[in-house]
């Protein structure tokens, strides 16, 4: 039973030699081009890859017998256990996927300190570690990558059910503004979200960023698109709210 070339597993390096032997013995047998051509171009071909021209005619004896597939030297070797001990390797996934930021000298500062693995994990380097993770698709940048998306995750964890269950207010510095009085005045940006939609339900700049401009912001909000469930406001101490233990939730 023929099995079938996984050709995305095969390095470029090895591609590339494949793919020069078959364009040389599809040129050869070629009966459109003629006699000369062929031995010079086979000649060139030999003299680039620094083979003899019966090399060339087993490219050319396998290539018949074989098909395409025939001039592909590359064999995939089965890849022998990095880390031999079952327990250790589901441990590794298992610290890595819990925080992804852990590095390697990371990883055996918490392995050494467990008595299960103190002596596994002193048998292997930390290069063993490293490729075994890349191996298990779980490379530095795949680590950062399975980062974003549990933050992804935790945030739609977080979003509303449905629009205007939570309004969340917030602030930003705007520009610096020449005011009639000859005086140059900071301006401040309130916004106020919906927290299922993520739709800026209304906006509009101040000259100060305490409460009194964040209620007339809200004011606007609400007539605009009524009541809002509940409101979340952020940095009560910068608006010189009433002080809360926690954040202020509306």
């Amino acid at each position: 039973m023929k099995h079938e070339i996984d050709w995305e597993a095969i390095p470029e390096k090895e591609y590339q030699a494949y793919a020069k032997r078959l364009e040389i013995v599809e040129l050869i047998l070629d009966d459109s081009i003629d006699s000369q051509t062929k031995k010079r171009l086979r000649q060139q071909y030999c003299e680039d890859n620094r083979v003899s021209m019966r090399t060339v005619s087993g490219y050319v004896k396998r290539y018949s017998e074989k098909g395409r597939a025939g001039l592909l030297f590359y064999r995939p070797q089965p890849k022998s256990l990095r880390v031999h001990d079952e327990q250790l390797r589901i441990k590794i996934i298992e610290l890595v996927r819990e925080l992804p930021t852990r590095s390697v000298p990371a990883l055996r500062r918490l392995l050494s300190g467990d008595e299960q693995y103190e002596q596994k994990i002193g048998c292997i380097s930390d290069r063993t570690i490293y490729r075994f993770l890349t191996e298990n698709n779980l490379s530095r940048r795949e680590r950062f990558q399975l980062l974003r998306e549990d933050g992804r995750r935790s945030y739609h964890a977080f979003e509303a059910p449905y629009s205007l269950a939570l309004v969340q207010a917030d602030a930003r510095d705007g520009i610096w503004l020449h005011c009639p009085d000859g005086k140059v005045r900071k301006s401040y940006l309130f916004l106020w979200l919906d927290d299922f939609s993520r739709k800026i339900l209304f906006g509009k700049y101040y000259l100060s960023e305490k409460l009194p401009c964040l209620e007339n912001s809200f004011k606007y909000m609400l007539l605009r698109w009524g009541i809002p469930f509940r409101i979340y406001c952020d940095y009560p101490e910068v608006l010189e709210m009433p002080k809360f233990p926690e954040k202020a939730h509306v």
